[in-house]
């Protein structure tokens, strides 16, 4: 999908110069999970519904998850681990990659994603799964959100996926 590359570096450049590339930008809120000394922002119609020690999940209750799953591993690649955790979302059925590519140094973290579809419960789904390192240390994350196929949302979910994964940060 050449589109979704062309926006994820359009949206890299306006996070780069520190635009939110959102109408409503003053609606996110930022987070943190001090169990990892990690943060970044989430859009506040997503609520943090789980924090434990091996998963957080933010959900808009409705269409659209995100989950970010520790991973410790110093050997591991972000490609590596982007498909490690592509492989243990075993929810989804029928897997297909549509696209996958590096997303460069961000925030003290390298990222690489990949971009499928699938189902779940019977239903068609769409599903980002980006895989995060810190090079100077062994705990990884793998952050994937999902959404329930709608043409008219589709786009939408594509850049919101984007949008959260470039703030992550160490803190």
């Amino acid at each position: 999908m050449r589109i979704l590359k062309v926006f994820m570096l359009a949206v890299f450049v306006l996070t780069a110069a520190g635009h939110v590339n959102q109408a409503d930008a003053a609606s996110w809120k930022g987070w943190k999970w001090d169990a990892f000394k990690i943060k970044f922002q989430l859009p506040s119609n997503l609520f943090v519904t789980e924090a434990s020690k091996t998963r957080l999940v933010a959900t808009d209750k409705r269409e659209f998850t995100m989950t970010v799953a520790p991973w410790k591993d110093a050997t591991l690649t972000q490609k590596d681990v982007a498909n490690r955790g592509f492989n243990n979302y075993t929810a989804i059925s029928n897997k297909e990659r549509i696209e996958e590519g590096d997303m460069g140094d961000f925030n003290g973290f390298k990222g690489y994603y990949i971009y499928a579809f699938g189902q779940s419960s019977g239903k068609d789904l769409y599903f980002v799964v980006v895989g995060l390192i810190d090079p100077y240390s062994p705990i990884n994350f793998y952050v994937t959100f999902a959404w329930w196929d709608k043409a008219q949302n589709n786009n939408k979910f594509e850049n919101l996926s984007y949008q959260i994964s470039k703030t992550f940060a160490k803190k």
